[in-house]
């Protein structure tokens, strides 16, 4: 009798440890798989990774994320409606845009006040005429390098409306951090946190695909075909990276590179600085300070970062007047150095 209800006992254990493995096996979390999307956009290749375990969910969002560059690549384009605000073709005393165009423009106004009046979108005056001097194989004159454009000239108005008034825009200081965060919020509203966007100068990453660790990238030149040296290897995740350098939209005059960007107040481009590296929590922010930055004096740069975003990493390469090349970072650049 007692042996009967030994072996009861045995198969009730048995039964319920494969009750419990097959539970635990249901309900075992599926392993993410890696979806890719690579095509060129807004001038620049673009390649997007997710990790997801829903492989519809996940190329559907690939298809979607690639069309929302594609879709501000048209909005922002130099022959659509920023040459007619520049040009000032309409004649009407208020102009209709679109809204795409309208949320980009009061987004970029508000970055005026955000980085101290440094990061001026209307200010395109000067990058123009450097841009047709370049053209022409010459340097432009300072009579053609014309005054700054207040940021009060962008009147916005309600329903999608500006004051007509010529301006130049300049939607290189931000468009691909404001496009690839775009993307990001896209992604995270379909459920998908596991992503990384890798937009050529600006990188943004969601969560680590697995439990445990970072993503790992390297930090360098943005054009193969100059001298690349590696700036970092970093970590992190949920974060975004902007880079901007001496060779991005670089010109070349003969021999000489000519930097794209300008310093704000004498119109000349800046050869002090050869690249900016940010680590914010967006990719907007992100690439908004490293624009900033660049056209900062390092010095004043470090103490604008210090005092407006303290949370914001950095990481400055430069040449002093002496001609030495230096790096400086923030302390909390450390956090994300890999070693």
């Amino acid at each position: 009798m007692e042996n009967k209800k030994t072996k009861i006992v045995l198969l009730l254990v048995g039964l319920g440890l494969l009750f419990t493995v097959l539970l635990l096996f249901a309900f075992q979390e599926k392993e993410k798989e890696k979806y890719s999307i690579s095509f060129k956009a807004m001038n620049v290749p673009i390649t997007i990774d997710i990790y997801d375990t829903n492989e519809k969910r996940a190329k559907e969002a690939l298809e979607e994320a690639k069309e929302i560059y594609l879709t501000w690549e048209e909005v922002l384009k130099e022959d659509g409606e920023l040459k007619t605000i520049r040009e000032h073709s309409s004649k009407e005393e208020n102009l209709t845009i679109s809204s795409e165009l309208y949320e980009f423009l009061k987004e970029g106004k508000s970055w005026y006040e955000k980085t101290d009046q440094i990061l001026n979108i209307v200010d395109g005056n000067a990058y123009a005429a450097w841009k047709e001097a370049i053209a022409e194989k010459r340097k432009p004159t300072k009579k053609e390098l014309k005054e700054s454009t207040a940021i009060d000239t962008l009147r916005l108005l309600s329903n999608s409306k500006i004051e007509n008034q010529p301006m130049n825009i300049q939607v290189d200081f931000i468009k691909m951090g404001f496009v690839t965060e775009k993307v990001a919020q896209l992604l995270e509203k379909k459920g998908i946190s596991s992503y990384l966007i890798n937009a050529f100068y600006v990188i943004r990453a969601g969560e680590y695909y697995q439990s445990d660790g970072n993503y790992l990238l390297k930090i360098g030149s943005a054009y193969e075909n100059e001298e690349k040296n590696t700036l970092s290897s970093v970590r992190f995740e949920n974060r975004a990276i902007a880079t901007k350098t001496v060779y991005q939209n670089a010109y070349y005059l003969k021999d000489e590179r000519i930097s794209y960007y300008l310093n704000p107040t004498t119109k000349e481009p800046i050869d002090d600085k050869l690249s900016v590296v940010v680590i914010a929590e967006d990719s907007l922010t992100a690439e908004a300070i490293a624009t900033t930055l660049f056209l900062l004096p390092v010095p004043e740069g470090q103490q604008f970062l210090a005092e407006k975003y303290p949370d914001v990493a950095a990481s400055w390469s430069y040449v002093t007047e002496d001609g030495v090349n230096r790096k400086v970072s923030t302390e909390n650049f450390f956090n994300y150095i890999s070693y």
